[in-house]
């Protein structure tokens, strides 16, 4: 294991003659960052997965009575990603050596709570006639939250299974 680890450094740090990486070294290198960029990338899709199926199941189950406007709150789906990289939630499995789902719970929640106040604001602002009714409110937080617990354990999940090597 260590000779490994220092092949892995030698090829990082030599150079080829023209000043251009190697294959090896290219292929080194994305092996060794694979991890962390898979794992970044894995998260942010379960996350948007998660954000879209709560807010359906929030919108539109809890409240069927309304129309279309229930499907407006899908727009801001993508911008639940960005807030979560505010709060740090796809950068702190490089800093840690072992870190879980429950790590991310204080932070997660807080972002959860941002989101809703947001999404009641996109109401307020964008559908001035229709309103975020507490019931809806409430059940969206929830699920978000939920889900997002839920969908970030199952990529910790698959990530961990997929990185470690099989004793085939």
């Amino acid at each position: 294991m260590a000779t490994q680890e220092l092949r892995i450094r030698e090829l990082e740090h030599a150079s080829s003659p023209v000043g251009q990486p190697t294959a090896e070294q290219v292929a080194v290198v994305a092996q060794r960052r694979w991890p962390g960029w898979g794992l970044r990338r894995m998260l942010a899709l379960g996350d948007f997965l998660a954000v879209v199926i709560a807010l359906s199941v929030a919108l539109h189950v809890i409240g069927p009575e309304r129309g279309v406007e229930n499907w407006l709150a899908l727009l801001t789906a993508p911008l639940w990603i960005p807030l979560l990289k505010v709060y740090g939630l796809y950068d702190r499995d490089d800093k840690r050596v072992s870190h879980s789902t429950l790590d991310d719970v204080p932070h997660l929640f807080h972002a959860v709570v941002m989101a809703t106040l947001g999404l009641w604001l996109f109401y307020k602002v964008a559908v001035p006639d229709e309103k975020l009714i507490l019931r809806e409110g409430v059940a969206c937080f929830v699920s978000a939250f939920v889900g997002l617990l839920v969908a970030r354990a199952v990529v910790r999940g698959l990530t961990a299974r997929l990185a470690t090597p099989s004793a085939c």
